[in-house]
């Protein structure tokens, strides 16, 4: 499983998530819901980038502690950020889109990680 395989697959439950987003925002006849869900995605692709760039600088230059402590405070500020922004301007972005764009990421590990032991098996 390679960080390739994951920004591939998590196009595919974004798509699912923008679909069952919107179909609730057509529920409720606001555009806030799928909004939200784009902006979460933005926000946590960005932030998955940002692991992968700062674990290879950390791994080529040494352990440094500082700049660890560094990295996990940018990303989550960036994490706040998004959620801020559902926060600021609640009648464009629900803060529920947004927390369903954060966990994209996340399912879209735990189902290349399903996809990968599944071949192992076979």
């Amino acid at each position: 499983m390679s960080e390739r395989d994951v920004q591939r697959e998590s196009w595919k439950i974004f798509f699912f998530m923008l679909l069952i987003f919107s179909f609730i925002g057509a529920y409720f006849k606001s555009i806030a819901f799928p909004v939200g869900v784009c902006i979460g995605f933005a926000v946590i692709s960005i932030n998955f980038l940002l692991t992968i760039k700062f674990t290879d600088m950390i791994l080529s230059t040494g352990h440094n502690i500082t700049f660890v402590f560094v990295m996990f405070i940018g990303k989550t500020l960036l994490l706040i950020l998004g959620l801020m922004l559902s926060v600021w301007f609640q009648n464009c972005v629900s803060i529920w889109g947004v927390f369903g764009g954060y966990m994209i990421l996340p399912l879209t590990i735990h189902y290349v990680n399903y996809l990968y032991r599944k071949e192992e098996v076979e």
